[in-house]
């Protein structure tokens, strides 16, 4: 389509404070803006060079139920498969995150060098691409 763009990725998250953690402290990414609504949150995160104009992830979070209290879960299942972050040295960045804590998922030798993956606390894996920067 002529004229577009892709705005955000939306993804749902199950703790809401952990998952706005872990993207601020492994990836070093900023809350860009908030909107709260009576049932749910919705978090736009992305790098802190970023704009509105650029495609950031929408962390979606919603209320515990009202009558229950109960948490609202999801069967998180592969069919969504990932988002892709592009980063100017795959081994660099994916070693950086490794020793901040991220879980060792798929290392850049398994992946034949040129990417590699990790996971959020959800589970959604995030591909790190090697591009020219």
């Amino acid at each position: 389509m002529v004229g577009s763009y892709i705005d955000h990725t939306m993804i749902r998250v199950e703790d809401r404070e952990e998952s706005i953690d872990w993207y601020r402290e492994k990836l070093d990414w900023v809350v860009h803006r908030e909107v709260s609504m009576e049932t749910f949150d919705l978090i736009f995160i992305g790098p802190e060079d970023s704009d509105d104009d650029d495609h950031l992830i929408e962390l979606t979070y919603n209320h515990p139920d009202d009558e229950t209290g109960e948490k609202q879960t999801y069967d998180f299942g592969d069919a969504w498969g990932h988002f892709a972050i592009a980063v100017d040295d795959v081994y660099d960045t994916y070693d950086e995150l490794m020793e901040r804590g991220v879980e060792d998922y798929r290392d850049p030798d398994s992946c034949g060098g040129s990417y590699a993956f990790v996971k959020d606390p959800d589970g959604h894996e995030i591909e790190l691409v090697e591009r020219d920067l």
